[in-house]
C-alpha cells in the first residue's frame, strides 16, 4: 500500500513539473494565440489553451502512475479478455 502511495505521490510532482514545462513552452511559441487565429474567441474566466495542454500532460502521468501502482496493490484486471474468441487471441509461436 505505501509502494503504491509513494508512486503515486512522485509521479504528482514529476506530473506537476512536466505540466509547468509543457505549459511554459507552448506559451512561449505563442500556442496561446491559435485559438485566436482560428476564429474562436476567449471566454472570460477561461484557462489558457497552454494551462490546458499542461494540466492534460499532467493527468495522463498520474493515469500512468495508477497503472503501475496496481500490482503493487495486488489488483487484478476487472475487464479480463476473454478467451477462446476467434480473432482475439495472441497467436501461438512455437520454435
Amino acid at each position: 500500500m505505501i509502494g503504491a502511495a509513494l508512486v503515486i505521490a512522485v509521479a504528482y510532482f514529476i506530473g506537476r513539473l512536466v505540466a509547468q514545462l509543457v505549459t511554459g513552452l507552448l506559451a512561449g511559441v505563442g500556442f496561446d494565440r491559435l485559438p485566436a487565429a482560428l476564429g474562436f474567441k476567449p471566454a472570460a474566466g477561461a484557462a489558457s489553451p497552454s494551462r490546458i495542454v499542461g494540466t492534460l500532460v499532467m493527468v495522463v502521468i498520474i493515469l500512468l502512475a495508477v497503472q503501475a501502482a496496481l500490482p503493487l496493490l495486488h489488483c487484478t484486471d476487472p475487464h479480463p479478455r476473454p478467451k477462446g474468441i476467434p480473432g482475439r487471441t495472441a497467436p501461438t509461436v512455437r520454435i
